[in-house]
């Protein structure tokens, strides 16, 4: 189990999405919270859990013994400078406050 955190628009849903869509589409399957402990704890699978949540997500999980014991990774994901962003994805709008008035050159 591996808990991705932090607060609110620094890239968390983009990061697990993009990366479970690059590393294993056909396997990815959101899976209800209730079912995670028999899911984890059959022997016979071999699963990775990933929890993608904001602010007060990691004490949450860390509250439940049951996923605090068997959580391998907690990664906080820390905001990205914007410059570094629009170098990383170069099809994202600018912030409305640096666009220049006139068509959207990134709308295609």
């Amino acid at each position: 189990m591996i808990c991705i955190y932090g607060q609110a628009g620094r890239g968390r849903s983009l990061a697990v999405n993009t990366s479970l869509r690059e590393l294993a589409p056909r396997l990815t399957r959101p899976i209800q919270f209730r079912y995670l402990r028999y899911l984890w704890d059959d022997i016979g699978l071999d699963l990775t859990i990933v929890f993608t949540g904001g602010d007060g997500c990691f004490e949450m999980l860390q509250s439940e013994p049951m996923l605090e014991a068997r959580a391998y990774a907690w990664q906080e994901i820390e905001p990205m400078p914007l410059e570094e962003v629009l170098h990383r994805h170069p099809g994202l709008s600018p912030p409305l406050g640096r666009r220049r008035p006139g068509p959207d050159r990134h709308v295609r």
